[in-house]
């Protein structure tokens, strides 16, 4: 059964004559017939800060395990158990940011059967925000202190909910030795994860997956720091209050100490709620261009819990993913079937339609919920979120475009200037462009031409099907602005592989080439401003070729120039294959450079040849851009 209480405050409340003293602690009493479920943590420390912009900082404990219940008066000295280092100070316009590590040390240094589980890290901070649906719930926007690499947020003894408890132990009590007149408003307190092991900067998701089963320990005689970034907007010094929540349950020898840690303790030991998630939106498309708006937040959330279980149908019933926004009405769910499974960790999937209200980064608040599961205690005393379902609190910050990534219209051409065309090319290009007069086609319809060839840097002298994408990505700027004036870019360009493209030895090798075309796909999208129009290769004349391998080049072609680029606003495919190559199947030149335009064994196409891939090249073109 749950066994959650602050014990150290229990104990001093039984026997004051125990309350200062730390070194040799009190025997725990066994409550466990009194109590069915406690679900509030643990608190090991509430503690003044101060910080001077100076590099000075002054810590006055406010309530610690030296006096529980404020029950000693008058120490002014900095803890042992709790020090901050100071790492950096960064003086902005608008704000100063400051870096501190915090060190925190077990205060019962050889108490093995106090091994504390989920401790964390809490600014209590003022609040000037409010949560996207609970107005409840509120938290330190950018006019108060932020905790801005927080782990997470916990709703667990803020002053404005939990204050004023009868008894008090249940609950924050400032002590008197606090800044007077103030108590932090914030009702969400972001925090950072301290266990054993854990880096001072590392990510806490990443770090309790790949130690699941260290269950996130806090040994006894252990000390663990955390890097802490905090932004104030205010002069003068920083001053905040700091709690630290710790999870905790008597291990089965109680009272004896434990034999194996952390085996020896329960389950329960550990947190109800989920102490972190990690959120990867790389999918996601949301936008707003100024007039409008759309687009989808979509995202992998990994949850670690400690101790939930699925169903029979195999969902997640222990809890629920809700995410709010300004982006989107009301919590919206995630699917609750994970699509990944670990030791205690689960990712789950989830795709809102969204409408943000700018292309600024939007904030997302997921909020992982335990129904049935809230904030009250055994003891039925009351506090002001005993009814409100538990639930662990993280912020993401998800990036906004300025233009529609996905429009419904096709590429417009600009309406100042003839449209800038370039032509990325090897030999037969040249052809096209010069025996077959495309460049004199092409400038007569309305075209400001530009080629890049062998000798024009990388752009030109890479041109097979493995090197777009380094052309697309290392040498993008490069390949825009060649032969531009500044400030200015192409607004089409055409790029081809040279016939030996078309020797595609094995089904391996095609599936090379989607992946090729895939990312060079995924940069274009991503520039809606500019069309673009890859090429299929020019085919092999029947001499040097293979069937087999012919084939093969005309599956690839057909991919590129249809399902390549359909429904895409910004690419067009044209099939140079299928203007030169033959396609009766029981001719001899089939998938080949068709005979009439051939010359003996060489694949560059003839003349003929050059001249009707101009003239389709060019018809197209003029069709694409303004019919």
């Amino acid at each position: 059964m749950r066994y959650f209480i602050p014990f150290l405050f229990v104990i001093a409340a039984l026997n004051p004559a125990l309350s200062g003293c730390s070194n040799d602690p009190p025997t725990l009493p066994d409550l466990r017939n009194q109590v069915s479920t406690v679900l509030c943590p643990d608190v090991w420390g509430v503690y003044d800060v101060t910080i001077h912009l100076d590099g000075d900082i002054e810590i006055k404990p406010l309530r610690h395990t030296d006096f529980a219940m404020n029950a000693i008066t008058g120490i002014n000295s900095s803890p042992s158990n709790f020090i901050i280092y100071m790492v950096d100070i960064i003086v902005e316009p608008t704000y100063t940011d400051i870096i501190v590590d915090i060190s925190l040390k077990h205060p019962f240094p050889d108490q093995t059967k106090y091994t504390g589980f989920d401790v964390c890290g809490v600014v209590l901070s003022d609040n000037d925000s409010v949560h996207p649906y609970d107005s409840s719930l509120t938290y330190a926007g950018t006019g108060n202190l932020q905790l801005i690499n927080c782990d997470g947020h916990t709703r667990w003894m803020n002053p404005t909910e939990f204050s004023g408890m009868v008894p008090p132990l249940l609950g924050y009590e400032p002590g008197t030795l606090g800044t007077p007149y103030f108590t932090p408003g914030a009702t969400l307190n972001g925090y950072k994860y301290f266990c054993d092991s854990i880096g001072v900067t590392d990510d806490a998701c990443d770090y309790l997956i790949g130690n699941a089963l260290q269950r996130g320990v806090f040994n006894a005689g252990s000390t663990n720091a955390r890097r802490y970034h905090l932004r104030w907007c205010e002069g003068g010094p920083i001053e905040f209050q700091y709690a630290i929540l710790a999870r905790w349950e008597p291990n089965i020898h109680a009272p004896a100490d434990p034999e194996i840690i952390p085996d020896d303790f329960p389950p329960e030991a550990n947190a109800t709620e989920a102490v972190a998630i990690n959120v990867q939106n790389d999918t996601s498309d949301m936008w707003n261009d100024g007039v409008e708006t759309g687009g989808n937040f979509t995202a992998e959330i990994t949850v670690l819990n400690w101790n939930a279980d699925f169903n029979t149908s195999g969902d997640m019933e222990e809890y629920e993913i809700l995410c709010f926004s300004d982006a989107w009405t009301d919590g919206q769910s995630a699917n609750m079937t994970p699509t990944v499974t670990g030791d205690n960790y689960f990712t789950f999937t989830i795709d809102i339609p969204a409408n943000p209200p700018s292309s600024d980064p939007l904030d997302i608040w997921v909020a992982i919920q335990h129904p049935g599961e809230t904030y009250d205690n055994p003891f039925g005393a009351p506090n002001g979120a005993d009814d409100k379902t538990l639930a662990a609190h993280f912020t993401y910050t998800a990036a906004v475009g300025d233009t529609n990534p996905n429009p419904t219209e096709f590429w417009e051409p600009p309406g100042d200037h003839d449209p800038r065309f370039l032509f990325i090319h090897h030999s037969c290009g040249s052809g096209f462009l010069f025996t077959g007069d495309m460049w004199t086609k092409l400038e007569n319809a309305g075209f400001e031409v530009h080629d890049r060839t062998y000798g024009d840097g990388w752009v030109g002298d890479n041109t097979d099907p493995d090197d777009w994408p380094i052309t697309f990505t290392t040498y993008y700027e490069d390949m825009m602005t060649w032969e531009m004036d500044p400030g200015e870019e192409y607004d089409i360009v055409a790029f081809k592989s040279c016939y030996p493209a078309c020797n595609i030895v094995n089904d391996e090798m095609l599936e090379d080439y989607y992946g090729y075309y895939a990312t060079v796909k995924a940069v274009c999208q991503a520039n809606p401003y500019a069309l673009f129009v890859p090429w299929s290769p020019p085919p092999l004349n029947k001499a040097t070729g293979n069937p087999d391998r012919a084939a093969r080049a005309r599956t690839f072609s057909t991919w590129l120039t249809t399902t390549y680029d359909e429904g895409e606003f910004n690419i067009a495919g044209f099939d140079c294959f299928d203007v030169l190559a033959g396609d009766d199947p029981v001719s001899d030149d089939f998938n080949f450079l068709k005979n009439e335009y051939a010359d003996g064994t060489n694949s560059h196409p003839n003349t003929a040849g050059d001249i009707a891939v101009a003239d389709a090249f060019t018809a197209w073109l003029i069709s694409v851009v303004w019919d």
